[in-house]
């Protein structure tokens, strides 16, 4: 009697932990899936074939999967071949065509092999997840970023940006045609050499202040020019907070 309720509660427990799981997955969007690799079939969990737009059931074959990713992204993803021999990529994002609605949506997997005392790949086991406002997101930054290039560089100003830490890791074509130096000799702390000795005290006291407020930035000082000659320019750099993150934006204006 005391093995029988003993093993009543372990399969009790065993049922609550899966319900545990089961909301866990459902509540993060992450569905789990395990590869019997020798027959190429999968079993998983609710989630992932809703991530996919199947439906529920016991097993799943690989091929199934295979055909509802985008054919430009077929190179990342796994293969029987590549699943046997073991040479799979493990953590790997891919575009796919959701079986139900012709959605195209971004599935990041992360997996790893579970191997027999041979060393034989046996089972592939992992997570998948819908990244696709992430992808989104990514996109749009860069496209942004593109067009502020285009802009920085159209203007007459010289323009920079700034780390959180007031080291510049960008500079538009002005600046380097006006010091005549490279961006390897310009980014980081390396802008400091083209600032008059005798204003740079008062430069880089006025610059730590704004770092440290993450207030506007404004100053005039005298910046060499690349035969030599230093003349006076109008500096203002303004905070941008991004997640949490503060990077500087600013522009030299010869005056």
């Amino acid at each position: 009697q005391q093995v029988r309720k003993a093993r009543e509660k372990a399969e009790s427990n065993l049922r609550e932990m899966h319900g545990q799981l089961r909301l866990a997955e459902a509540a993060g969007g992450i569905g789990s899936f395990l590869v019997e690799i020798k027959t190429s079939l999968i079993m998983a969990s609710d989630e992932f074939f809703k991530l996919f737009g199947l439906p529920v059931s016991p097993t799943v074959t690989t091929g199934t999967i295979e055909a509802l990713v985008v054919s430009g992204d077929l190179h990342v993803v796994s293969t029987h071949a590549s699943r046997q021999s073991g040479d799979a990529l493990l953590n790997v994002e891919y575009r796919i065509k959701k079986a139900d609605t012709g959605d195209i949506r971004w599935i990041a997997r992360r997996a790893e092999f579970v191997r027999d005392d041979g060393g034989a790949p046996v089972w592939m086991r992992g997570v998948v997840q819908d990244v696709t406002e992430r992808k989104l997101a990514e996109v749009t930054l860069q496209e942004s970023e593109a067009r502020f290039r285009v802009l920085a560089q159209a203007v007459p100003n010289q323009v920079w940006s700034a780390t959180p830490e007031g080291k510049l890791d960008w500079v538009n074509q002005k600046v380097i045609d006006y010091s005549g130096l490279d961006e390897d000799h310009l980014l980081g702390d390396n802008w400091a050499q083209l600032v008059h000795p005798a204003d740079l005290p008062r430069v880089s006291a006025e610059w730590q202040c704004a770092l440290e407020s993450k207030t506007r930035y404004e100053i005039e000082f005298r910046v060499r020019r690349h035969d030599g000659v230093y003349r006076w320019h109008l500096s203002r750099a303004l905070p941008s907070v991004s997640e949490g993150e503060t990077r500087w934006l600013g522009s030299n204006t010869d005056i």
